[in-house]
């Protein structure tokens, strides 16, 4: 397992989407966003929470303000994931 980022921040639906397979309705193709930005990685919770941020979403990159729940970015198996900057 090589942990590719492991200071990422992720908004509650990408938390939700991450956790749980819970796709919010309001944000059909959720899944494919973060895809998209992380093709080579998978990312999984961590326990620690950021009750509000400006921050951009790590995991769809969405701008809108709110609660954050930290991430880590995990390398695929078989990826060829060598530096994080192949990943994100």
């Amino acid at each position: 397992m090589t942990i590719v980022y492991d200071d990422l921040w992720v908004c509650t639906d990408c938390a939700l989407l991450i956790a749980n397979g819970d796709e919010p309705e309001d944000r059909e193709g959720l899944a494919d966003e973060i895809a998209a930005l992380w093709p080579n990685a998978y990312l999984v919770i961590d326990h620690e929470t950021n009750e509000f941020s400006w921050q951009a979403c790590d995991g769809c990159g969405s701008p809108l303000g709110g609660s954050r729940c930290k991430a880590t970015a995990i390398a695929l198996p078989n990826s060829s994931v060598g530096h994080a900057s192949e990943c994100a």
